[in-house]
């Protein structure tokens, strides 16, 4: 951890797959500009944040893919949080969209690319509303 890092307050992160967990996970995905999104609680403020994509841990819980700018910062990061965290994590918004897989199994640590997208709908962070 750099000295300059901060420490947020924020919901339980899952572990990056590794060799020893078993096969690789598949991941879900939704395309950009369909992407349901959450309200996270980070140092008591809910925070907008789009979910690229889902797995199944090696234990079968589900993990999302979240890009969250976190209480003072000005650009996204991203995280994979453990659903469901009831009050951490809430709906913001479903997609239309299905979320599909790449042909193979996901590879590494990093989440699947594509834009940022900082700015939520006019919704309360108090409403979860279901796809």
């Amino acid at each position: 951890m750099d000295e300059d890092e901060v420490i947020h307050s924020e919901p339980e992160q899952a572990q990056p797959w590794n060799p020893a967990n078993g096969p690789q996970p598949v991941v879900f995905a939704w395309p950009p500009g369909a992407r349901p999104a959450l309200w996270v609680l980070i140092d008591d403020q809910w925070v907008y944040a789009p979910v690229r994509g889902r797995y199944k841990d090696v234990d079968g819980g589900t993990v999302l893919y979240l890009d969250v700018i976190l209480p003072g910062e000005f650009s996204a990061r991203h995280r994979a949080y453990r659903w469901p965290q009831p009050d951490r994590l809430r709906t913001a918004h479903g997609s239309p969209t299905i979320p599909t897989s790449c042909d193979g199994p996901y590879d590494g640590a990093e989440m699947p690319t594509g834009p940022h997208i900082s700015r939520p709908p006019e919704a309360s962070p108090g409403t979860v509303a279901e796809r």
